[in-house]
């Protein structure tokens, strides 16, 4: 029988909505990329320890509204070894294993994925209702911990991103308009379905977020033709709420928030990067709704928790949005950690969960011979070739300077 865990925050309630009205689950995705062998048994045995110490992989959603609760349940992760794929890891084709239903309702919100293919590809997928990048990452280092024969750590904590307002003091949040074009043109057609690209880029984690941020304002204008460089757009970046925690304290539930930068082609490395230090030195991540909105978030019904796909084509239609896009990034990876069981990591990397009001999310993951870096699109935005030349102007603009 289910028992209650924790409560389901009104920014996990929209991921909810997500789920209700689209064809892609919002699933967050790690994958591990190497050579050896798989030994199946012994991976079924390390993730059901692993997850006995995370009952946040366990989760099923239970009640309406204000009421509603993530509850444990005592199933097993499912754990399927894929033969003679084709998938090569670069983008979306020959992988329809990452279209997978994970359903929050039925009580898989976990999965892992072990592809035998051109390498070897281990796929971790977790709803994001559930859990966030940090999420999955700790939940994939005690998996290998129990691979290599340890004891996992686990989670000891259920705080979630609305907790942190009353922990945290922060400013208010402060209105934006809709006035950033899309890097890649007006859309084309009406699917939003996601497509990504992946690419390494020869480059240090030094200055990273600056760098990369300055690179997507320049290969936007290339691609748009616009040559004004004082002209400014707006880049959500995602800061993980756990910075005002202990580092003894492991949450798995949804503790990220996001703060905006203003990029021009004018703007230098170091301008870019004493305006993130500006904000999160204020906690602008955590800006504040006012206590009537949380309050109303908390109790509405989850069908007005999101935006329908008329709005949001409406939006796309009109080519104008709150931001430029969204990026990511997670801390250098010690491929060491993720190898274990005769598997071998050579790299890692997260694929952008759909999103489709934003024209892009791009996630960056360090490694020790570059930086791995999957750029995210609704298929509007994205066909025509428009998605990799975007992805190979930002790599080569990062590693040209």
């Amino acid at each position: 029988m289910a028992t209650k865990y924790r409560k389901i925050s009104p920014v996990e309630r929209s991921y909810l909505f997500h789920d209700r009205y689209n064809e892609q689950p919002l699933v967050l995705c790690a994958v591990a990329e190497g050579y050896g062998e798989f030994d199946l048994p012994q991976w079924k045995r390390a993730i059901k320890k692993a997850a006995a110490v995370h009952p946040g992989v366990r989760l099923i959603k239970k009640g309406r509204s204000g009421f509603s609760q993530w509850c444990v349940d005592d199933f097993e992760i499912p754990v399927t070894l894929i033969e003679d794929s084709l998938w090569d890891g670069k983008g979306p084709e020959n992988a329809d294993f990452l279209r997978g239903k994970l359903s929050p309702d039925t009580g898989k919100v976990f999965e892992v994925l072990l592809i035998k293919s051109d390498k070897l590809r281990v796929v971790f997928r977790l709803h994001h209702g559930v859990g966030d990048a940090t999420s999955i990452r700790y939940i994939v280092r005690d998996i290998f911990i129990a691979l290599k024969g340890g004891e996992p750590i686990g989670s000891n904590s259920t705080l979630c991103d609305v907790d942190f307002l009353d922990r945290v003091e922060s400013p208010k949040i402060q209105p934006v308009s809709r006035d950033d074009d899309s890097p890649t043109g007006a859309a084309v057609g009406t699917s939003m379905r996601q497509q990504w690209c992946r690419r390494k880029i020869k480059a240090s984690e030094f200055k990273l977020l600056p760098r990369v941020m300055l690179a997507i304002k320049q290969a936007a204008d290339e691609m748009n033709g616009n040559e004004d460089e004082s002209n400014e757009a707006r880049i959500r970046l995602t800061v993980d709420l756990r910075r005002h925690l202990p580092l003894t304290t492991c949450t798995t539930a949804n503790c990220s928030g996001a703060i905006d930068v203003n990029v021009s082609r004018q703007s230098s490395v170091l301008d870019v990067t004493r305006q993130i230090k500006a904000s999160l030195k204020i906690n602008k991540e955590l800006a504040r709704p006012s206590p009537l909105l949380v309050f109303l978030a908390r109790w509405l019904p989850t069908k007005f928790h999101g935006m329908k796909d008329k709005a949001i084509l409406q939006l796309h239609d009109e080519g104008k949005y709150m931001r430029l896009g969204t990026v990511s990034k997670v801390n250098r990876i010690n491929l060491d950690d993720y190898s274990a069981a005769g598997f071998t990591a050579e790299t890692l990397f997260g694929i952008p969960p759909a999103s489709k009001l934003l024209p892009f999310f791009i996630s960056l993951s360090p490694v020790a011979d570059g930086v791995e870096m999957v750029v995210g699109m609704p298929e509007l935005l994205a066909n025509e070739g428009r998605l990799e030349k975007f992805t190979h102007k930002i790599a080569a603009i990062v590693e040209a300077c």
